[in-house]
């Protein structure tokens, strides 16, 4: 899973949206990553663990089973390529757009 802090979104959009020039924003996807990390890491920061289970079986458990399965293989990172089930490189890999705001110290990394 990737996370990117509120604060870097808002930044880097007023950045991008009053440095570069209107060709370079019109019908362009930027790919922002602050952080990537695994259900297990974002467990250790909250001082807990996972626990690892074939399915979830209570009310709504298919969703979340199907969500989970999902982020487990990368999905959820915005520079998934569905068609091709991995991981986009080059300039649609996710985080290439974080080269854009130079010298910025994104807050989850």
């Amino acid at each position: 899973m990737t996370f990117t802090s509120l604060g870097d979104v808002t930044g880097f959009a007023a950045y991008v949206l009053t440095t570069l020039p209107p060709a370079e924003l019109e019908d362009h996807v930027f790919r922002l990553e602050g952080e990537r990390a695994t259900l297990s890491k974002v467990a250790a920061q909250f001082k807990t663990t996972v626990e690892h289970v074939d399915a979830i079986t209570s009310p709504g458990g298919e969703i979340v089973t199907q969500l989970l399965a999902l982020f487990e293989r990368g999905a959820s990172s915005s520079g998934w390529d569905e068609a091709t089930k991995a991981e986009c490189v080059g300039e649609q890999a996710a985080g290439s757009a974080n080269a854009l705001w130079p010298g910025h110290h994104w807050k989850n990394n």
